[in-house]
């Protein structure tokens, strides 16, 4: 199949990446967004986050002054994470299957959204962590990057 051949806007993905860095089998890092916000206590939204984030960064600089263009590597980002309304423990298990199934793939997982109720926890509790995650954290619920690169254990800041 080949692509249309009058102008096009950006591709609706991480950095609005053309099909070349943005390819599931050329892309290094996966974007899964994960749009959940049935723990929030005073009120939701945060399911939006992850749609704003893939939206601003369609306007981000993609040229690094240190590292050059860093997307050649590769950025592919996933369909929203469907959410549960069976509780953080269900939506946690249900990020925790996707974030195996990147990993299983040799890709970078990176987790967009959720509220601080623990789906990107998932990552950190996950059997796979231990084959290279950082996982840190401002809040009570760390967020986490796995690389199978590296071969850290999971660690909480």
């Amino acid at each position: 199949m080949t692509r249309p051949d009058w102008p096009t806007g950006l591709a609706l993905n991480f950095g609005g990446l053309d099909l070349e860095h943005s390819s599931l089998e050329r892309s290094r890092a996966v974007v899964l967004p994960v749009p959940y916000d049935f723990s929030t206590s005073y009120q939701g939204g945060t399911r939006w986050g992850p749609e704003a984030i893939l939206a601003a960064s369609r306007n981000m600089e993609l040229w690094d002054e240190e590292l050059g263009a860093t997307y050649t590597a590769g950025i592919h980002t996933m369909p929203a994470l469907e959410p549960t309304a069976l509780g953080p423990e269900a939506m946690a298990a249900r990020v925790e299957r996707a974030v195996g199934w990147i990993v299983d793939q040799d890709k970078l997982p990176a987790v967009l959204g959720g509220s601080t109720a623990s789906p990107p926890a998932a990552c950190a509790r996950s059997p796979r962590a231990g084959r290279g995650s950082r996982c840190s954290s401002s809040t009570p619920t760390p967020t986490c990057a796995t690389s199978t690169s590296t071969r850290r254990t999971a660690t909480r800041a």
